[in-house]
């Protein structure tokens, strides 16, 4: 895996009667809202470049060769700010997908001195640039969400 990995693993039971907020400062923010799935469910997120939870080594290692965009644009993976999150079941224990009600996810980076760039990244990128991106399981590759945008006040 990459030599700077970092090895973090989260997980926690949430109640789907209640508005579910997870948080990791610095890291990632991630609120369900009420009803998000129709049982109790779990969530777990870890660093997939230190320890793929449900995600195969290979196909993640194959997606960040790839990168991000496309070839009339290409984006650069963040490495820190790479987060594998899964949603469990508690009654079936099996993966959940898409949430049935507004859920918001809020990966943190870092602009120490406010100048507009990320830190600690070896090419200068404007967090304006940022976007997130899913792993698309199937082609190895990210996809960009449509609805991401960087917000400059967290």
């Amino acid at each position: 895996m990459a030599p700077n990995a970092k090895t973090w693993t989260f997980r926690t039971a949430c109640d789907p009667a209640a508005r579910n907020i997870i948080e990791v400062p610095g890291s990632y923010r991630i609120e369900f809202g009420v009803g998000a799935f129709a049982e109790d469910y779990g969530v777990s997120a870890s660093n997939p470049m230190a320890d793929p939870e449900a995600l195969t080594a290979s196909a993640l290692n194959r997606a960040v060769v790839k990168g991000a965009g496309d070839a009339s644009f290409p984006a650069y993976l963040v490495p820190d700010a790479i987060v594998e999150i899964n949603i469990y079941g508690a009654s079936s224990g099996g993966r959940m997908s898409i949430p049935r009600a507004p859920t918001i996810l809020t990966i943190y980076y870092p602009d120490e001195n406010g100048d507009g760039y990320v830190d600690g990244l070896k090419f200068p990128i404007l967090t304006e640039n940022l976007a997130m991106y899913y792993l698309d399981e199937a082609s190895d590759s990210f996809v960009k969400l449509p609805t991401s945008t960087p917000d400059k006040d967290q």
